[in-house]
């Protein structure tokens, strides 16, 4: 990256499918930056409410709004084509129903320049009606290798939201998300990114103050379906990317399939209506891992026990999730 005041332009890509109660917070947090070399490339995904009109309205007004009209193919097909359209030095992403901090790429910025990273990763502020929440608040960065940070994104102790990160733009511009996956699937990006040949003498950074607002709470979230189920997939596609066997990431790997396991029984005891496939798929994941989680000391002896029980009956999983959490 070049030093000194030379300005580098970034490219803000948001993909958009029906969020027009929340578009115009969100790309009003974008335009009005204090950092100003800026491109906005709005992804409209096929919306079936007034957020096209809403994204229009912003292309008229603003010459740097870059606006695409699609079919809807999905969030990873929409930022695909956001890299592939993006013209930026640097290259970040946010949702449409999200929003950020006014200085936030400033400060990125000026990071990126100081240690000379080539990705910079933040925290987020947790947005829901009620109440505000961030983790790990600090002041600080930490600088790691991209060995380092794949370590730690496979501990989920660094960011795996392609929202929560900065890249330059010759880290990502040749690589595409996996639109086969629906959940998840920034994890198992930022990994292939990581691991990319051409990026393994790249400086990562982990800026410890929160700039992003995620909005909880979307009905989405809660929803059960195929497409959510597609994350045990991101599993297989981390072995299959490693090129000789690693006890430690084999494990690591095994322990998140086993989070995303109990995160989609959990999503299924909540979401009564959900499609009866979803649990056939996640038993049989659960079965597959049992003996791992049985014979792995980290794990609990409740935590065994919720998980035998799951390979046994998922309804009676089900049960002792809404007894438990009265839901």
């Amino acid at each position: 990256m070049e030093g000194g005041k030379t300005k580098v332009l970034i490219s803000a890509i948001v993909p958009v499918y029906n969020t027009d109660k929340y578009l115009d917070k969100c790309i009003t947090s974008i335009l009005n930056q204090t950092y100003k070399e800026l491109e906005i490339i709005l992804i409209d995904d096929g919306s079936q409410d007034m957020s096209g009109e809403i994204c229009k309205k912003y292309k008229e007004e603003d010459t740097r709004v870059i606006l695409i009209h699609k079919k809807n193919e999905g969030v990873s097909a929409a930022r695909n084509l956001g890299i592939n359209t993006a013209r930026g030095d640097w290259i970040t992403f946010v949702d449409s129903d999200d929003w950020i901090e006014e200085n936030a790429y400033e400060v990125l910025i000026e990071l990126a320049k100081k240690i000379n990273a080539d990705m910079i990763a933040s925290t987020t502020y947790y947005q829901n009606e009620n109440a505000l929440k961030t983790i790990g608040f600090s002041n600080n960065a930490s600088i790691h290798s991209v060995n380092e940070a794949a370590m730690l994104l496979l501990k989920f102790k660094f960011p795996s939201s392609l929202c929560m990160c900065m890249y330059s733009a010759s880290m990502i511009k040749e690589t595409y998300l996996n639109d086969k996956i629906h959940y998840w699937e920034d994890l198992e990006y930022q990994y292939r990114v990581l691991n990319r040949d051409a990026n393994k003498s790249a400086v990562i950074a982990i800026n410890h103050r929160p700039f992003y607002h995620y909005r909880e709470g979307s009905i989405t979230h809660s929803i059960l379906c195929e497409k959510k189920v597609s994350c045990l997939s991101v599993t297989k596609l981390l072995k299959l990317s490693l090129s000789d066997s690693n006890e430690e990431i084999n494990s690591l790997i095994n322990k998140m399939e086993i989070s995303f396991i109990i995160d989609l029984a959990n999503l299924g005891a909540k979401d009564r209506k959900h499609d009866k496939k979803c649990d056939l798929i996640i038993r049989r994941s659960a079965r597959k891992l049992l003996p791992f989680v049985w014979s792995n000391e980290s794990y609990k002896f409740t935590k065994k026990v919720y998980l035998l029980i799951l390979t046994i009956s998922i309804n009676l999983y089900y049960f002792l999730f809404r007894l438990k959490y009265r839901k």
